[in-house]
C-alpha cells in the first residue's frame, strides 16, 4: 500500500528541536538555518549537514534546493518559466502570458498547474512560500538583468490595469481593484530597481493613509516583502518602519506615532503634497500630547505650505482655542470654514469657541448647523473634539 503524506514546513519549535539533536545550538547559526530554510526539511537537513559554527558558514542552498524542486522537469523551457513564474505574487494565465508571450502561455500555464508547488487560491494560484523564496533567490543570482527586465514588465502590466479602469484619483484610491493592481505594481517596480522607486513608493504610503488605514498596511506590507524578496534590507526595513507606525497609530501610541512622522518627514524623500500631509498628521500627534507650540509651528509649516489646507487650519484653530488664544481660533475656523462650508467638523469646533466665550445664540446656531450636515456624529471627521 501506499499512502501520501503532505511534509509541511517544521515548527519554529521542531526546527530547533531537530538542529539541537545535530549539535548545532548557537542561536546566530540557528537563526541563519532556519531564515535560509524556511523550515522545510530536506533544506534544513541540508544546510545542518556541514555542522556550521558560525553564520558565515552557513551556504546558500538555492541551487540545490531548486534542483530537487525540478528534478523530474527536463525541458528547459518548462523549467525556466518555473522560475520566471515566481515572481509574480499571484499567476494567472494572462500574468504567465506577460512573461512567456501570448502563444505558448495555454500550454505552459496548463503544465504549471500540475506542478506539486504551485497552490490554489481564491486571488489566484501562488507558488508554496519556501519554494518561491528559493526560487527567487536563484533567479536573482542566476540573472540580475532578467530579474530586473521580468520585474518591470510586470510592472507595466498591472499599471496598464489600472489606469485602463479610467477612475479619478478620489474614487480610485477607494477602489478594491485599483487598489490591487497598484500594490502589484508597486511591488516589482521596488523589485526592479529598489533605489530608484522607494520615494515614490513612501509618498505612495502617505497617499494611501489619506484613503484608508487598511490601504496603508497593505502598501506597508507591500514594502516589505519587496525588500525581502529582493534582497533590498532598506526597503524592507521601511515596510517594517510603516506597519509598526501605523500599529501605533492604532493604539494611540503618540510617543511611536510622533517618532514614526518624525522619520517619515526626515528621510521619507516626500514631495509637497505628502510633506503637508503627514506635516499635518504630527501636529496632531502634538496637539494630543499637548505640546502645543510643536503642534503650532507643524500646522504653520503645512499652511504655508498648503494656504488651502483647510483641516490643519482648523486644527491650528483648535490649538489657539486650547491655549485660549480665542481671537486666532475665531480667525482660524472661519478661514477653514470659508474653504470647505459644509464640513461639519469645523461649524462644530467653532460653536465650541463661541460657547466658552458665553456667545451662547451663536454657538447653539453652529451646533444646530454642524448636526444638519452630520446627524450621527458631527466630531466623526477628525481625531481632536475637544
Amino acid at each position: 500500500m501506499l499512502a501520501r503524506l503532505p511534509l509541511e514546513p517544521f515548527t519554529a519549535e521542531e526546527a530547533r528541536g531537530y538542529l539541537a539533536r545535530q549539535g548545532i545550538a548557537a542561536e546566530g547559526v540557528v537563526e541563519e538555518l532556519l531564515n535560509l530554510s524556511g523550515r522545510l526539511p530536506l533544506l534544513l537537513s541540508t544546510l545542518a549537514a556541514a555542522r556550521p559554527s558560525d553564520p558565515g558558514q552557513v551556504g546558500d542552498p538555492g541551487d540545490e534546493a531548486v534542483a530537487r524542486f525540478l528534478k523530474w522537469v527536463e525541458d528547459p523551457e518548462q523549467r525556466q518559466v518555473a522560475l520566471d513564474a515566481a515572481l509574480p505574487r499571484r499567476l494567472n494565465r494572462d500574468v504567465l502570458a506577460v512573461l512567456t508571450g501570448e502563444e505558448t502561455a495555454d500550454a505552459l500555464f496548463g503544465w504549471l498547474q500540475g506542478m506539486p508547488f504551485l497552490q490554489k487560491r481564491e486571488a489566484g494560484w501562488v507558488y508554496h512560500e519556501v519554494v518561491r523564496t528559493q526560487m527567487l533567490r536563484y533567479k536573482h543570482q542566476q540573472s540580475p538583468k532578467g530579474w530586473a527586465e521580468l520585474h518591470n514588465r510586470l510592472a507595466e502590466y498591472y499599471e496598464r490595469l489600472r489606469d485602463g479602469l479610467g477612475l479619478d484619483e478620489k474614487s480610485a484610491f477607494r477602489d478594491e481593484t485599483w487598489q490591487r493592481y497598484t500594490l502589484e505594481a508597486v511591488y516589482h517596480r521596488l523589485c526592479a530597481a529598489a533605489q530608484r522607486h522607494l520615494g515614490e513608493a513612501l509618498n505612495g504610503f502617505v497617499a494611501a493613509w489619506e484613503a484608508s488605514a487598511d490601504f496603508a498596511r497593505r502598501w506597508a506590507v507591500t514594502l516589505r516583502q519587496a525588500g525581502a524578496d529582493s534582497g533590498v534590507r532598506a526597503v524592507q526595513e521601511w515596510g517594517e518602519r510603516l506597519a509598526k507606525g501605523l500599529e501605533a497609530h492604532r493604539d494611540e501610541d503618540h510617543f511611536q506615532v510622533l517618532a514614526f512622522l518624525t522619520a517619515l518627514l526626515e528621510e521619507g524623500h516626500l514631495k509637497d503634497r505628502q510633506h503637508v500631509s503627514i506635516l499635518g498628521h504630527r501636529g496632531v500627534i502634538c496637539l494630543m500630547m499637548e505640546q502645543y507650540d510643536r503642534a503650532l509651528a507643524d500646522f504653520d509649516r503645512a499652511i504655508e505650505l498648503d494656504p488651502h489646507y483647510a483641516w490643519a487650519i482648523a486644527c491650528r484653530g483648535v490649538t489657539h482655542r486650547r491655549l485660549k488664544q480665542y481671537d486666532r481660533a475665531l480667525a482660524d475656523f472661519e478661514r477653514a470654514i470659508r474653504l470647505d462650508p459644509d464640513h461639519a467638523w469645523f461649524i462644530a469646533s467653532r460653536g465650541v469657541l463661541y460657547l466658552l466665550r458665553g456667545q451662547y445664540d451663536r454657538s447653539l446656531a453652529d451646533f444646530n448647523r454642524a448636526l444638519e450636515l452630520d446627524p450621527q456624529d458631527a466630531w466623526d471627521s477628525s481625531p481632536v473634539v475637544a
